[in-house]
């Protein structure tokens, strides 16, 4: 009988030790549910925001975000040839648009030559019915800031603030070309990462097109 009792005392005392690692068990599920974590990078993205300092939200883009997107930019010789030949695969796929506009924006990338360059613009090869330029003066449009599906529009408190990060992002990119124009001769190749717009509405399928690229990086090859 006292060996009975003993292993009665024994399973008994098991019994609670397992209930009472099974409740902390329970009790550190619930508290990791809890908490919340997050990169730090993503952190201060959403305070540059919350706080809403242009300069600084285009600077961490442009360090963060942009070699990324460089990398998985569209070359610009498959934007010409979907454009030409399969129009729905490239804005399905790769456009990027804000709200119900018509507009739709591309980032594209290449290494081409250089075939005239005028007082705004550098002109490219790339071998096609269509013309491509590159934008190198009087940047105004939201092209960039659109291209890059890194900005949306409900992370800001207004349209005003998120036009303000359109400006600071093309004065940004000014600065850049600026480093840069005066060597940008016919016949160099250039190897560049840039945004395209296209309208839907005046945009003319079949037919000669000309292309604006607004550059985030261009670089002389040879």
């Amino acid at each position: 009988m006292a060996k009975l009792k003993n292993n009665g005392i024994i399973f008994m005392n098991y019994k609670k030790f397992l209930i009472y690692i099974f409740s902390i068990i329970c009790l550190i599920f619930l508290l990791w549910q809890s908490v919340y974590f997050e990169k730090l990078t993503q952190k201060k993205q959403k305070d540059t925001i919350k706080n809403f300092n242009p300069k600084q939200l285009v600077d961490y883009f442009w360090l963060n975000i942009l070699p990324e997107l460089s990398s998985n930019a569209l070359l610009i010789e498959t934007f010409d040839s979907l454009i030409n030949f399969n129009k729905n695969i490239l804005f399905d796929k790769y456009g990027n648009s804000i709200g119900i506009s018509s507009n739709y924006c591309f980032l594209v990338k290449g290494k081409n030559r250089i075939i005239n360059v005028s007082n705004e613009n550098a002109f490219i090869s790339v071998s096609s019915k269509n013309d491509y330029y590159i934008k190198t003066k009087f940047i105004f449009s939201n092209t960039a800031r659109d291209a890059s599906g890194f900005f949306k529009l409900d992370d800001f408190q207004n349209s005003m603030d998120f036009n303000a990060v359109s400006s600071e992002l093309n004065n940004r990119i000014m600065n850049e070309v600026d480093k840069i124009r005066s060597n940008l001769k016919n016949d160099c190749i250039i190897e560049f990462v840039g945004a395209v717009e296209i309208n839907l509405d005046i945009f003319e399928e079949n037919k000669k097109n000309k292309f604006e690229i607004i550059p985030f990086a261009i670089s002389i090859l040879k």
